[in-house]
């Protein structure tokens, strides 16, 4: 009951939130790729972001599970006009950015994003699909790889 209660709660709230563009403000949602975790966008102008994670890599991705904790930031830019679709926004963004991981050893390196996010017309919402090629310096130079897919909703 306790579980219905919370989830009714949660959904009142979302429905009761102020419904703006998914092109400007606060983004809050979720990453189901890697790092699985948390997703944020902060718009910062007409076409222009950042955007955060913090999650959890799956099994091996860093030396047999070393990491445990891989938390990233990029500044993306975004190109509205590529992609014409017949209802809501389908831009293409692209982007360089930082990622630091922890766990057994400690990494930090760069990665450029490439991606799409399809931004729904009528509701605050949009969903996305990147991919995160990097190079980490620490504690060896060590190419890298991350994609992502996901959704966050905007405050």
């Amino acid at each position: 009951m306790k579980k219905r209660i919370t989830i009714f709660a949660f959904i009142v709230f979302l429905m009761s939130a102020s419904v703006s563009a998914q092109d400007s403000g606060f983004g809050l949602g979720v990453n189901l790729s890697y790092p699985f975790g948390v997703s944020l966008k902060y718009w910062l102008a007409d076409n222009s972001a950042l955007d955060a994670g913090i999650g959890f890599p799956v099994y091996g991705y860093y030396h047999t599970g070393a990491a445990s904790v891989s938390t990233h930031v990029d500044y993306l830019w975004h190109f509205f006009d590529l992609f014409p679709v017949p209802s809501g926004k389908l831009p293409l963004y692209v982007g360089p950015g930082l990622q630091l991981s922890f766990g057994n050893h400690f990494y930090f390196g760069v990665r450029g994003a490439v991606g799409v996010a399809y931004l729904f017309e009528d509701i605050p919402l949009d969903i996305f699909l990147e991919l995160a090629p990097g190079v980490n310096f620490t504690p060896d130079v060590d190419f890298t790889f991350g994609a992502g897919t996901g959704a966050r909703w905007y405050f």
